[in-house]
């Protein structure tokens, strides 16, 4: 059944044109086993995602919408295209649709609490760098720099900066604005609305702004985590177990928000430029 949004876009087409939007919609759905397997190929050859069996109702209706802004009408045309020496950019589109961004403030608590608990007391030095290794749309590195101003007293005295990385232009460019709706705000601890956010006058829904304070201490950039990493050094492309004393010395600590952290013996030359 056709959705209210569905219907009013089907109303607003030129009669003249609506065999070619059935058409569109029509032929669009098709994807065969062998396209899945070429679109997986090509995606895991960019960006390094998996896209296993049971994932082609997903990619069906993602890549339906570069057919629609590319006016084309069958996935064939579409991966022909990708494969044109005009392709290059489409490709970049299509890691963009194919990416999950799924993210919040102060996601997975207790690697919060180690990290307040365990490591911060150890972790001395005047300059830290900490690295948020897929960001998303900046929930995980503004929580890290909440935490750490909320945790490290005389942090303004130190040098201390957040890398914040993904491959998704889109969703970088909503972390450069590190503006969110209140309902994304909830899981933020008590006062932290008041400390760290500052209200956007005649927005609806209301939407509040991560404050200066917060957003000078992360530096936003795309990487692509097949491509050049933003250090150096033979540690720098394998996670690494260390132990507290090398944390201590290197005064590096990096956070790849939720799912592990790494720290090495790694020249930041790379990285301080990145931050800068």
């Amino acid at each position: 059944m056709e959705t209210e949004p569905e219907k009013r876009r089907i109303r607003g087409i030129n009669p003249k044109n609506i065999e070619g939007y059935i058409r569109m919609n029509l032929v669009s759905t098709e994807l065969s086993n062998q396209q899945f397997k070429k679109v997986s190929d090509l995606i895991y050859r960019e960006c390094g995602i998996t896209l296993k069996r049971g994932k082609e109702a997903l990619v069906r209706a993602r890549l339906t919408k570069r057919l629609r802004a590319l006016k084309m009408e069958r996935f064939s045309q579409y991966l022909r295209y990708l494969e044109s020496d005009n392709g290059r950019e489409e490709l970049g589109l299509m890691v963009d649709v194919m990416t999950t961004n799924k993210t919040s403030f102060f996601r997975e608590m207790p690697h919060f609490d180690f990290l307040g608990e365990t490591l911060l007391p150890k972790l001395t030095g005047r300059k830290l760098r900490f690295w948020s290794a897929a960001c998303s749309s900046g929930e995980e590195p503004f929580s890290l720099a909440m935490f750490l101003l909320d945790r490290m007293p005389g942090l303004a005295s130190r040098d201390v900066k957040i890398l914040a990385t993904d491959i998704s232009p889109t969703i970088l460019e909503k972390a450069s604005k590190a503006t969110y709706e209140e309902g994304v705000l909830l899981n933020l601890p008590s006062n932290f609305m008041r400390k760290y956010f500052v209200k956007v006058e005649n927005e609806t829904p209301h939407t509040y702004q991560v404050n200066g304070d917060v957003r000078r201490m992360v530096r936003i950039a795309r990487l692509n985590l097949l491509h050049p990493w933003p250090m150096t050094g033979r540690h720098s492309r394998g996670w690494l177990t260390v132990s507290m004393r090398s944390w201590n010395q290197e005064g590096t600590f990096l956070w790849a928000i939720p799912r592990a952290c790494r720290a090495s013996n790694i020249s930041f030359g790379m990285f301080d430029r990145q931050l800068t």
